[in-house]
């Protein structure tokens, strides 16, 4: 019987002890969260509004606002972070949770750190993977 409650206790400390190490591996980084997304961006482009997906490839300078806009396949929601770039520079970043259908991300041209005639590339990345991306084209149109 004192041979049980030995094994029984030395079990269970093993385990505190590698619950403990676990989970400071998984708060330190070591170890990423264990989430499953059943969600895929098939669709991503420029858009002039956010009322669907109509893709285009250029917008005209001035304008004060265009949607990044695509479509999200999945039964889960996709978190991801959207970078736009100009010329291989971030010059804006925003988190995202995309639910499954369409979605439209709104982009104020006022909060860009920079926005020129020019090519542009807008990537969705989820840690360092591109979820999707695409690239356009703004134009002067004096």
């Amino acid at each position: 019987m004192a041979q049980t409650k030995n094994s029984t206790a030395t079990y269970v400390i093993i385990l505190i002890l590698w619950l403990t190490i676990l989970g400071a591996c998984y708060i330190t980084g070591i170890i990423p969260p264990l989430a499953s997304y059943n969600a895929d961006i098939t669709k991503f482009s420029l858009c002039l509004d956010n009322l669907g997906y109509t893709p285009i490839s250029t917008i005209p300078k001035p304008t004060d606002k265009f949607y990044l806009c695509g479509v999200v396949e999945g039964t889960t929601n996709r978190p991801g972070t959207l970078y736009l770039f100009y010329e291989d520079t971030v010059i804006f970043q925003k988190g995202l949770e995309l639910k499954p259908g369409n979605f439209s991300v709104l982009i104020v041209i006022e909060q860009l750190d920079s926005f020129q005639v020019g090519s542009y590339r807008v990537d969705i990345r989820y840690e360092k993977q591109i979820l999707a991306e695409t690239s356009f084209q703004v134009t002067d149109s004096r």
